[in-house]
């Protein structure tokens, strides 16, 4: 998932990981409300800092989440789409479709999951967003 606005705490933080590596240890907390891209922003740090960095993280209730500040793209929900297939597996959860609206930042899945918990779980664990909403439905004849 591609960072947007996000290019002064990269450098901030790639210098935190340069002054590290000379020696100079660092803490870096990240911290905002939820649904703007916090997790996404830490595993892009990981992956720059490879084995030179250790991290440790916390979570706290996402079912408030609002939408993506800066829109949302069908080659976004893509690749999140793909990192809960990654991800479903062992937790009776099956993502099977997805459909985006650009315009309005809107994202629906199709999941077949034994609670909503556990759907959302998928979803915080994949890739850190989780749904506004969830409802349950039956399948008609």
């Amino acid at each position: 998932m591609a960072l947007l606005e996000r290019d002064s705490q990269l450098a901030a933080v790639s210098a935190y990981l340069a002054e590290a590596g000379a020696g100079h240890g660092r803490l870096v907390f990240v911290g905002g409300e939820a649904g703007v891209g916090k997790t996404t922003f830490v595993r892009q740090v990981l992956a720059i800092a490879g084995d030179a960095a250790r991290s440790a993280s916390g979570a706290c209730d996402g079912s408030m989440t609002p939408a993506p500040r800066d829109g949302v793209t069908m080659d976004d929900v893509a690749k999140a789409h793909q990192a809960d297939l990654a991800t479903q597996g062992g937790r009776n959860v099956n993502y099977l479709r997805y459909w985006v609206d650009e315009d309005s930042g809107s994202v629906f899945c199709l999941v077949e999951a034994p609670s909503a918990e556990a759907a959302n779980g998928v979803h915080r664990e994949a890739h850190g967003l989780v749904a506004d909403e969830i409802f349950q439905v039956q399948e008609g004849a």
